[in-house]
């Protein structure tokens, strides 16, 4: 019973392990990939250097994604407002493909039956008082459950690190904000010079300046123009900003001092979320001092001592010399 437990634990384990480094891997060669071609020609738009590498695994690629497409097809919710809910979830996370609803659906059902599969493989024959079908089925289901949910962590993970870049680097983007239209820009020409500034400190937020700025440039009102930015990213501070600016426009109130306040305030914030993380430090460190660094300060420190008196006191105590 212990010893299918473990295995399955194990097994568990050693998936969610290779899948997050794979994507970690993947990610990095990604982020490396956009930051050579940065230094390259200072845009964030990726260049190939290897045609024939490029074309052959766009190729594979694509045929990967067009099976993902296929599955996600066949089980994706019939109820719109579902679609539009998981539509809304991925653009947050920075996935704004119009086929990104059934590629998310493809990719949960694949996982679903890979862990389902690789269940089938976990050893469950032994000694132990249940019944090896159902540990079996039992199997199935976690593995179907992890499969279905493990893709939601993932644009969970994916969202969160994204409104982090976001929180982080906005108070410097508002003080430029403030510098533009101080200088005498309007609002929506500073957002689109801001936007183009920033390209390489902050490409999170410019991929958001651009589309804010094409929706301007399209007709739309500000109003809606900066409800839409606002639903994109889904952050508190980025809401009380979007209410600052409509609310500016509304009233024919200054639109620099209501940007000037809201960057105090951000940089204020970002001021006290350092000193919460640095006040959580020597509680963090606890435990690897505990735990590590202090048995083997008491090993270098007391070990030649503990040697020297045993070789010292037991052969005084057991007579001999």
């Amino acid at each position: 019973m212990n010893q299918n437990i473990l295995i399955i634990m194990a097994g568990a384990l050693i998936s969610l392990l290779v899948i997050f480094v794979v994507a970690y891997i993947s990610y990095s060669r990604q982020q490396a990939k956009i930051w050579k071609n940065r230094l390259r020609s200072g845009t964030s738009r990726s260049s190939s250097s290897d045609p024939d590498e490029d074309t052959s695994s766009a190729r594979i690629s694509q045929k990967f994604l067009q099976f993902i497409e296929s599955v996600g097809l066949a089980a994706k919710p019939q109820k719109e407002s579902e679609l539009s809910n998981i539509r809304t979830l991925l653009v947050v996370a920075g996935y704004r493909h119009p086929k990104a609803p059934i590629l998310f659906w493809g990719t949960r059902l694949l996982f679903c039956g890979v862990f389902v599969v690789g269940s089938y493989f976990v050893p469950v024959e032994g000694k132990t008082n249940i019944d090896p079908m159902q540990l079996r089925g039992l199997l199935f289901i976690l593995g179907a459950i992890l499969g279905l949910y493990l893709p939601n962590i993932w644009i969970g993970m994916q969202t969160k690190r994204r409104q982090q870049e976001i929180r982080e680097g906005f108070p410097d983007v508002l003080d430029l904000m403030v510098v533009c239209v101080e200088a005498g820009l309007g609002l929506d020409q500073a957002i689109n010079r801001v936007g183009e500034e920033i390209r390489n400190s902050y490409p999170v937020i410019c991929e958001e300046f651009e589309l804010l700025s094409m929706e301007l440039r399209m007709g739309i009102p500000r109003e809606e123009a900066m409800r839409n930015f606002n639903r994109r990213i889904n952050l508190d501070e980025i809401h009380q900003l979007t209410t600052l600016i409509i609310q500016a426009d509304k009233f024919g109130s200054s639109v620099t001092r209501a940007l000037r306040v809201h960057s105090d305030s951000m940089r204020k914030k970002r001021h006290f979320r350092a000193e919460e993380l640095a006040a959580k430090l020597p509680v963090k460190l606890t435990f690897p001092l505990i735990f590590f660094i202090f048995p083997s300060l008491f090993i270098v420190l007391l070990g030649p001592a503990a040697i020297q008196a045993i070789e010292t006191v037991f052969p005084a105590l057991t007579g001999n010399k």
